[in-house]
């Protein structure tokens, strides 16, 4: 969620390193829903088409810090904001077709904790770090559940929807929520390298019209053994579709 300035100058190293100018930035803030209902509704009058969404996010929360709309913080930017920004997009997705949907998950969410209970209520009895990193892997499990439930909805419309693990990056994201110590750094690939999968899925002819996959490196990988139960899957969707408030209109596939 990059202030304006942030959006400036990240713009104006894409068109310096790429030649293009044809680039364009927006500002939209996850812990609010009601941006990015904005948000979406914008690109729909501003944008023809759209061929690719890479619902890329990440946060780490200490706590049980709560969003303008009552949602625990972690959940609602890394899996409740995308989930309806993707609901909202869908059909220019639709139109679009053949196109494609890209969730950015984590080898972490084989580590989840993750129950109908604690979905927006995240247990906080162990220490904040620990619990904390815990409710991530949940929403990072909830990315992998969103994008293979999309791409069983969206499959008629010719959108293929994959989640995927970036490996562990050196970005801010690492030493600003505590997870690692600046200087450790080098330990971990680049933003560049970390990037690979996403443009891979986004852009590979070989991967054709697969969809509801997960991949590692580029590669298909197993999925956490909880993804097998459709019926858990349907309440964390239902759940969601709830906290969000998704209405009637908005639930442009069924």
């Amino acid at each position: 969620m990059a202030d304006k300035q942030d959006l400036t100058n990240s713009r104006d190293k894409i068109v310096k390193a790429t030649n293009n100018c044809n680039v364009v930035t927006k500002h939209v803030d996850f812990t609010s829903l009601t941006c990015v209902r904005c948000f979406a509704k914008e690109i729909k009058e501003e944008e023809e088409r759209l061929d690719v969404l890479i619902n890329n996010v990440g946060v780490f929360c200490l706590g049980k810090e709560r969003t303008v709309d009552g949602l625990q913080a972690t959940m609602q930017v890394n899996h409740f904001a995308p989930f309806l920004l993707t609901h909202l997009l869908s059909d220019l997705l639709a139109k679009s077709a053949p196109s494609r949907v890209i969730f950015v998950s984590s080898i972490g969410a084989f580590f989840h904790r993750l129950t109908l209970a604690n979905i927006n209520n995240p247990d906080v009895s162990f220490a904040d770090g620990l619990s904390s990193l815990l409710v991530y892997y949940n929403s990072k499990l909830c990315n992998i559940i969103t994008a293979n439930g999309f791409a069983k909805k969206l499959k008629q419309c010719r959108v293929t929807c994959n989640s995927l693990h970036p490996g562990m990056t050196a970005t801010t994201f690492l030493w600003k929520n505590q997870l690692l110590a600046k200087p450790v750094g080098f330990f971990v690939q680049g933003a560049e390298m970390g990037a690979q999968s996403s443009v891979f899925l986004s852009a590979a002819k070989e991967i054709g019209d697969a969809s509801g996959k997960f991949f590692v490196d580029m590669r298909e990988h197993q999925q956490p053994r909880v993804v097998t139960d459709s019926q858990f899957c349907e309440a964390v969707w239902t759940a969601s579709e709830y906290f969000v408030g998704l209405t009637d209109e908005e639930r442009s596939i069924k």
